[in-house]
């Protein structure tokens, strides 16, 4: 069992029907409300793990880009004491293994909602925008303008001598401000997506796309100028 605490706390971060994934708001065996179709944590039971609840469903959000960073530590905190193996060490060995299997998806959960990049690619998706598979272009002005940047970093590889050091980091400094403004962009991005149908909602998605293949482009040349500093 979990501490009245826990009730208490489940009371305060709200309904996990705020999610709008389907999921179940009351617990089937005390009836409280649930922050999360993973577990009750007020009475400790256990939910089987189900694919239709996604990464927003488990934590309890809506889905929706914008979430408040702060709330989304409550709540997983909150959840990851409910799934703890002390809560289930007299349970059977099947409980055991199924929270364990519930807490296994609860921290992959977390890990990509907290991540602004993995939070919009997955978002993007689950609203039926191209994925990066699928879909892998970017801006042609934005190729152009890395072939010089990669050039640039090349030849600073070759060196690496203070100056071309100190080239590196105005580089990434440069390179970073621009990944944090892309990332600045996909709330709004996510709400005209959220307002917009047929063809006007496809140009929307196409665009978020291409701004998370930029982003997932300049993170490599990130990690590139990361590991040269570190020589």
């Amino acid at each position: 069992m979990v501490s009245a605490e826990a009730g208490a706390h489940a009371d305060s971060v709200g309904d996990v029907n705020n999610s709008g994934a389907g999921v179940p708001s009351k617990c089937v065996a005390c009836g409280e409300t649930l922050i999360s179709p993973l577990v009750c944590v007020a009475c400790a039971t256990l939910r089987p793990p189900k694919s239709e609840f996604n990464h927003f469903a488990r934590l309890g959000l809506p889905l929706q880009y914008s979430i408040d960073a702060k709330e989304l530590e409550r709540r997983f905190l909150i959840l990851v004491r409910g799934l703890h193996p002390d809560q289930f060490s007299t349970d059977s060995r099947e409980d055991r293994a199924l929270a364990e299997q519930l807490a296994a998806q609860l921290n992959d959960s977390y890990r990509v909602i907290r991540d602004p990049v993995m939070r919009a690619d997955y978002l993007l998706e689950l609203e039926g925008g191209p994925s990066r598979e699928n879909q892998k272009s970017t801006p042609k002005a934005f190729l152009m303008e890395m072939l010089d940047i990669n050039e640039e970093i090349e030849q600073a590889e070759a060196q690496l001598d203070a100056p071309a050091r100190e080239n590196l980091q105005k580089v990434r400094a440069s390179l970073a401000a621009r990944r944090a403004q892309l990332i600045q962009g996909f709330p709004e991005g996510f709400k005209t997506l959220a307002e917009c149908e047929g063809i006007r909602r496809a140009a929307i998605a196409q665009v978020i796309r291409e701004r998370l293949n930029v982003c997932s482009y300049l993170e490599g040349l990130l990690v590139k100028i990361d590991e040269l500093l570190l020589r």
